[in-house]
């Protein structure tokens, strides 16, 4: 369901995470820049963006939505990490500058705080309307 804020929120990180695939990292000591092509990042950003969208589907059970966003974060932060550190680690002549495509991951990590966090509302919300009736 679109006009639940969640949803948005959602919707904005998986686009934020399919621009994290094709966005530069860094730049090395050449000036030439450095994309996440590698193939173990890139079936991480397929796997984080095949949950988020997941996630999305999953609005009349909102237990399992929780579940799905804990899960897509932490792929989120592994999909960060093996970029960073497997590139620094595969680089011999190492980076000179991060690019603006680092932060990405980033902001998908918080969008996925913003949605697990309106869900839980609503979760309470329906709890306390349960006990009224």
């Amino acid at each position: 369901m679109i006009q639940r804020i969640q949803t948005l929120y959602l919707l904005a990180a998986l686009s934020v995470n399919i621009i994290f695939m094709f966005a530069p990292l860094a730049s090395d000591a050449q000036n030439k820049r450095v994309f996440a092509d590698h193939t173990f990042t890139l079936a991480l950003g397929v796997l984080t963006s095949v949950g988020l969208l997941y996630s999305i589907f999953l609005f009349s059970n909102r237990k399992r939505q929780m579940l799905a966003c804990k899960m897509v974060g932490v792929a989120t932060l592994s999909e960060l990490a093996v970029a960073l550190f497997g590139f620094t680690l595969n680089s011999s002549s190492g980076f000179s500058s991060q690019s603006w495509g680092t932060i990405l991951p980033l902001s998908a990590l918080v969008m996925i705080y913003l949605a697990y966090r309106a869900i839980n509302r609503d979760e309470k919300l329906v709890r306390s309307a349960d006990r009224l009736r």
